[in-house]
């Protein structure tokens, strides 16, 4: 009996003391978790993708901030410094949204503003509205020429004649192709875009195939590529592929 009146002391004790629920200030928190918080809360989908217009632009010494409309709507965004033409259209994906954003550059305070990492010029996005066997006809006949001086393939290889002529049977198969690199852009929405020749035409044009990797090669390197073949291909505001490959790795 004394034990439990001695417990039952004690638990009025602990409570007396802290008789209220504790709030933890933001000065006790981990800087980290609360930095960590605040980009959960801003960040936009990191799939969520943009097609903007620019409508004004101001630069500082690091950063370009423009004015851009989107679906007619109004905002700011801004990214490291670099050249945005007005009224050029650009691609991004996500970004991290900020509002009563201090430019102390500017010396202007934004209402919200978009953080972007990179930005795309639509002329430049790696996407098209050709279908990937016909946009070689905007590449340079050298870089078409060179496609003639392909070595053997590897045994388990196919041309590209054969997988675009029957693309229906390749879809979301994984397969195997060689060729020539004519055209590379990087790192654009995270990846390697590159176009590979092997020799084959079609109409008396090369026949190209867009592949997307992570792997690094450069223009005019022949090479083999393992990848998942994808039909109908759309990567948002219009630009679609026909035929493409994704998550291609280099055969060593």
């Amino acid at each position: 009996m004394y034990k439990k009146l001695l417990l039952i002391s004690s638990t009025v004790f602990i409570y007396s003391c802290d008789s209220g629920p504790k709030v933890i200030s933001p000065l006790e928190q981990n800087p980290a978790e609360v930095k960590e918080q605040k980009v959960k809360q801003n960040l936009g989908s990191p799939d969520e993708f943009h097609q903007v217009i620019i409508k004004e632009t101001l630069q500082t010494e690091r950063y370009s901030y423009a004015l851009v409309t989107e679906n007619g709507k109004e905002s700011w965004i801004a990214v490291s410094k670099q050249d945005l033409v007005v009224g050029d259209t650009y691609f991004f994906r996500g970004g991290l949204r900020k509002t009563q954003f201090q430019s102390q550059e500017l010396d202007k305070v934004f209402d919200e503003i978009v953080l972007v990492s990179s930005i795309v010029n639509a002329k430049e996005h790696p996407g098209g509205t050709l279908s990937s066997e016909n946009k070689m006809q905007s590449q340079s006949k050298n870089e078409s020429d060179d496609a003639k001086s392909i070595s053997e393939k590897p045994k388990d290889a196919i041309s590209l004649k054969s997988l675009i002529s029957n693309k229906s049977k390749f879809e979301g198969k994984e397969v195997i192709i060689h060729g020539k690199c004519v055209k590379a852009n990087y790192q654009i929405m995270g990846m390697n875009w590159y176009h590979i020749q092997d020799g084959t035409k079609e109409s008396n044009k090369n026949m190209d195939l867009t592949i997307t990797s992570q792997e690094n090669i450069q223009i005019g390197d022949e090479v083999s590529f393992k990848g998942i073949i994808q039909l109908n291909k759309d990567f948002g505001a219009g630009y679609k592929y026909a035929i493409i490959m994704e998550k291609a790795t280099l055969l060593k």
